[in-house]
């Protein structure tokens, strides 16, 4: 059997120290146990998620194969679309110039009407 007399007083320390590290040690093991089952069921849950992406790798890999091939179609079209734009702006913007300008003419030729009106009275004032 095991001698628990206690003689001296290093012998209570080392006891004392001997069973804080035994009650550490089983901590730490308890701790570890818990966290490895915590980190199982992540890891569990990431393979699910890995399988279940990869089963929709052929799926986007035939999206992505489509938009290859569609993607300069539109880009060609996006362009021309924008040309188009361009082109309707200048053309807009011409004809907004024509108009002031048939507006400025004709408010001219008013103004020219309305002074040869003002002479011609003032001729017959007289």
């Amino acid at each position: 059997m095991i001698d628990l007399q206690i003689k001296e007083v290093s012998q209570l320390v080392f006891l004392f120290f001997f069973f804080m590290c035994v009650i550490w040690v089983i901590y730490c093991l308890l701790s570890f146990i818990t966290e490895f089952n915590k980190q199982r069921l992540r890891l569990s849950d990431l393979e699910l998620e890995l399988e279940t992406e990869q089963l929709d790798i052929p799926l986007r890999k035939g999206r992505v194969t489509y938009l290859r091939r569609t993607v300069p179609e539109s880009k060609g079209t996006h362009r021309k679309l924008d040309e188009y734009a361009l082109e309707l702006r200048d053309l807009d913007s011409q004809i907004e110039e024509e108009e002031e300008n048939k507006k400025q003419v004709e408010q001219k030729r008013r103004e020219e009407e309305e002074a040869k009106g003002r002479i011609k009275l003032r001729e017959w004032d007289f």
